[in-house]
């Protein structure tokens, strides 16, 4: 078995963290700009193309929304050359007075595609599986 580019590894790691990171600080800008430039998100029913949209949408969609933290785990990750597909979990938590509560977790399925070397989103497709409020 070839031993993977712990390079790219880290760097698409990186990526998936920084995603996280400004969901958390409402960095909406530098959120979109993870997005290749004609990347697609996949989310609630919604597919929006091109970093614009997806900003629009972040805006639109967690510009009034509380405070959340996000945490992705479980990456697995396959690198061929300059593209990559990621799976994760993920969990979004809502802080409350005593603690925290579960907002929603599901899984990530991710395309990605190194330029000047930086991985970015060629596609990200957010799969629920479960919502605060939903049985």
């Amino acid at each position: 078995m070839a031993k993977p580019d712990s390079t790219a590894h880290d760097r698409i790691r990186s990526t998936l963290a920084k995603y996280c990171q400004h969901v958390v600080d409402r960095e909406y800008r530098e959120w979109a700009e993870l997005f290749d430039v004609d990347g697609v998100l996949h989310t609630q029913g919604q597919e929006l193309h091109g970093r614009q949209e997806i900003l629009a949408y972040i805006e639109q969609t967690y510009g009034s929304a509380p405070p959340a933290v996000n945490l992705t785990v479980n990456s697995v990750i396959e690198v061929s050359g300059s593209t990559a597909a990621a799976t994760s979990e993920f969990v979004t938590l809502r802080p409350r007075d005593s603690g925290f509560e579960v907002k929603s977790f599901g899984r990530y399925l991710d395309r990605l595609v190194e330029r000047a070397g930086e991985w970015y989103f060629l596609e990200r497709r957010i799969v629920a599986r479960g919502v605060a409020g939903h049985s």
